[in-house]
């Protein structure tokens, strides 16, 4: 294993490399701020599995990131997971990019509008989307 690659096993875990001994799991790892929005991520448009969007929070949380780059933003769904997980990270931003301006399921929405339309609370910590292409 390199020295700083995540090694996925069979059974789910990952090790990392200072911590070859004991496995982490992210999609369990600091779950309760990725639980404060639940309720309301549910109604959100979202192309993610629930452990998908678990494992997202937790090596979000696990690695306390200050500058996260997304490319490829749809919805947003995956930008409210990590706006979420980094809100109580100090100077922490997230910088995403998107080719299309609209959301390629429905022209009449914005690449991201779940962000702003049911998250205005953690649209703060995004810089704007930078939008180039089509």
């Amino acid at each position: 294993m390199r020295a700083n690659s995540v090694q996925l096993l069979t059974n789910g875990a990952y090790i990392m490399p200072e911590s070859s001994v004991s496995p982490i799991y992210f999609e369990t790892y600091a779950t309760g701020i990725f639980d404060e929005i639940k309720d309301r991520f549910q109604k959100a448009h979202s192309e993610m599995s629930e452990a998908e969007r678990y494992f997202l929070n937790g090596i979000v949380r696990y690695f306390k990131p200050k500058k996260i780059l997304e490319i490829g933003v749809s919805a947003g769904a995956s930008s409210v997971i990590i706006l979420n997980a980094i809100k109580d990270i100090h100077e922490a931003k997230l910088y995403s990019v998107d080719l299309s301006r609209q959301y390629y399921k429905a022209k009449d929405k914005l690449t991201g509008f779940v962000v702003n339309n049911s998250f205005p609370d953690l649209a703060a910590l995004n810089k704007p989307l930078l939008i180039n292409g089509i």
